[in-house]
């Protein structure tokens, strides 16, 4: 029998991969153990990840837990895990905080590099008969990765690469970090230890061979997040929508994004200001999951709201997004998407299949929602337009739509057996 061992670290990569935990623990000749890599990440408390254990009756587990073979080993755990993390304990504030700060300090100290390095990493693989290693896209410098890196080499098993998120972005140098290095290498550079990489499209496949990555160790199959087989789980582990809906008002979500994706903070300020304006919207900001506002001024348009992303997309009538690719379920619940151009300087991929209604002003975004408010309006792009756009980007230009199963099969064929 075959053995997986998946590696996620953030909110992310968990999105992404709990499909491919769902179908492969469907596998009857398949083993799979699922680890955190991220010590800081809670792991009890995702839905996502319960749904998996709860469905499948299995451990998640962090990956320092998987192979405490020394004392020195047990005794981290033992402090780490057990003690800091102590249910009871952290009901205390003051305690709360010490044990938060211990845990930080031993995880980011030498301690952590000398416990957890190739060779525990290589008894880890060989006790556990380790076939397959299956990360996220992510710098092997991150937590202990080179050390997973060194023993699955030497030990030549494959490391396979999945994606932690859509790249929605056409433009190579999407940031503005990208833009002032443009290094063509990049790519190479923080993913090139992966043996194998899985990407959603065609075109993902091509930018990521102009950044440096070789195309020969790339495969596209699409994305399983965002395939419709997917969704109609996803959408029931969410639960129910609890958002009211004014029948009188033209309900408005703005999904924002850090300024560093090369956005336009004053654009985006003043045409939420002017639509926040109009007497029949009622707008709402939702910020990035893992960060802040984009612009503090933001704070007094609307009304910010970190409800669910996909039960605020339910709620709305318009989604104005220029970045995120949560507009994916803004497809599946018919809903009008407007992409705002002029709020940032990237070339997004839903523009290249015309599967938006693009906006270049100010002027023009508040005209088109008057528009839509008063019904008088033809919305630019054709139910055609998405489908071409889903079927590239989501599904790999692959009449077989069944992504999960795609990944699986291919991640199967490169595990070494026992």
């Amino acid at each position: 029998m075959k053995t997986i061992l998946f590696i996620f670290r953030s909110f992310n990569d968990v999105d992404h991969m709990t499909p491919l935990f769902d179908e492969s623990l469907n596998q009857p000749d398949l083993r799979v153990l699922i680890s955190c890599i991220n010590p800081y990440f809670d792991i009890k408390n995702d839905f996502r990840l319960n749904f998996i254990k709860h469905k499948h009756n299995v451990k998640i587990e962090y990956i320092y837990n998987l192979e405490p073979h020394s004392l020195f080993h047990k005794l981290f755990i033992l402090i780490t895990d057990t003690v800091c993390r102590n249910s009871l304990l952290n009901n205390f504030g003051p305690l709360k905080a010490l044990l938060s700060k211990i845990r930080m300090r031993l995880y980011s100290s030498r301690v952590m590099e000398q416990l957890f390095d190739s060779k525990w990493a290589h008894d880890l693989i060989r006790h556990q008969q380790i076939g397959a290693v299956v990360v996220d896209y992510v710098d092997q410098k991150r937590f202990i990765y080179s050390s997973i890196n060194t023993a699955a080499k030497a030990m030549s098993i494959p490391i396979i690469g999945v994606p932690h998120g859509f790249d929605s972005a056409a433009n190579d140098y999407w940031t503005l970090a990208g833009l002032e290095k443009q290094n063509n290498q990049r790519m190479h550079e923080n993913w090139g230890w992966i043996d194998e990489l899985i990407v959603a499209s065609c075109d993902i496949k091509t930018k990521y061979s102009r950044m440096g990555l070789n195309p020969s160790k790339m495969t596209v199959l699409g994305s399983p997040r965002f395939s419709k087989k997917w969704c109609e789980t996803y959408f029931t582990l969410i639960g129910e929508n609890t958002l009211d809906r004014n029948p009188d008002s033209t309900k408005i979500i703005f999904f924002d994004h850090s300024s560093r994706y090369r956005s336009h903070p004053d654009d985006i300020l003043e045409s939420l200001t002017e639509i926040d304006n109009l007497p029949f919207t009622d707008l709402v900001i939702k910020p990035h999951t893992r960060e802040q506002l984009s612009d503090e001024r933001l704070k007094y348009i609307g009304r910010i709201d970190n409800s669910h992303s996909t039960h605020l997309i339910q709620w709305s009538d318009i989604v104005i997004n220029y970045m995120s690719s949560i507009i994916f379920d803004a497809y599946y619940f018919d809903k009008i998407f407007i992409y705002p151009n002029h709020f940032n300087d990237n070339t997004m991929r839903w523009e290249k299949y015309n599967a938006c209604w693009t906006v270049n002003s100010n002027e023009e975004i508040v005209d088109t929602i008057n528009k839509i408010h008063l019904g008088q309006f033809d919305i630019p792009y054709s139910l055609t337009n998405v489908n071409t756009f889903l079927f590239d980007q989501v599904y790999g230009s692959s009449e077989d739509q069944d992504v999960s199963t795609k990944y699986l099969t291919h991640i199967k064929s490169l595990t070494q057996a026992y």
